[in-house]
């Protein structure tokens, strides 16, 4: 019985070692530009800004805030705020940069996406009724197609005026 106890004892010193170590002096970085080291773990609090990309030693955690110590002092910052990560540069897609041959073929439409629009095929797919047969009025189409409009009606009808 006290060897069992022992044994729970032990795992459990274990993992709040193990879980104090991970979270104490944890080196982390500001992401947000409108971040500032908070007096107190509420939105709300004053203090004074930090830059984004800023250094930070992460040492313990209160609800949404990680506390946090900086060279000008200690205080709380969102955890939305700081990552584990230096914030990454813009990405520049394209810009300064020399394509070669093979990334130009590449950058072309395929053969498939050529054909398929030589075909009609891309704008057609999107017209295409999704119903059943069940679902239309053939006879009334069919009544429509009928209708027989002489020239002067059409005429009058395109000009914006009323058929006679």
């Amino acid at each position: 019985m006290k060897h069992n106890r022992r044994i729970k004892i032990f795992v459990i010193a274990s993992c709040v070692v193990l879980a104090t170590a991970t979270v104490a002096d944890r080196k982390m970085y500001i992401q947000s530009p409108s971040a500032r080291l908070l007096d107190s773990p509420k939105m709300d609090a004053a203090g004074p800004a930090l830059a984004r990309g800023t250094a930070v030693t992460q040492t313990g955690e209160e609800g949404l805030f990680f506390k946090i110590r900086t060279d000008s002092g200690s205080g709380y910052v969102p955890r939305l705020y700081a990552s584990a990560f230096p914030p990454s540069q813009k990405v520049n897609f394209g810009t300064g940069v020399d394509k070669d041959t093979s990334v130009k073929a590449r950058a072309r439409a395929s053969n498939y996406s050529q054909t398929v629009a030589a075909r009609g095929i891309s704008e057609s797919q999107s017209l295409r009724t999704r119903s059943g047969f069940q679902d239309f009025d053939f006879d009334s189409i069919g009544w429509i197609e009928h209708i027989q409009v002489s020239q002067a009606e059409q005429t009058a009808f395109e000009s914006g005026g009323v058929p006679q």
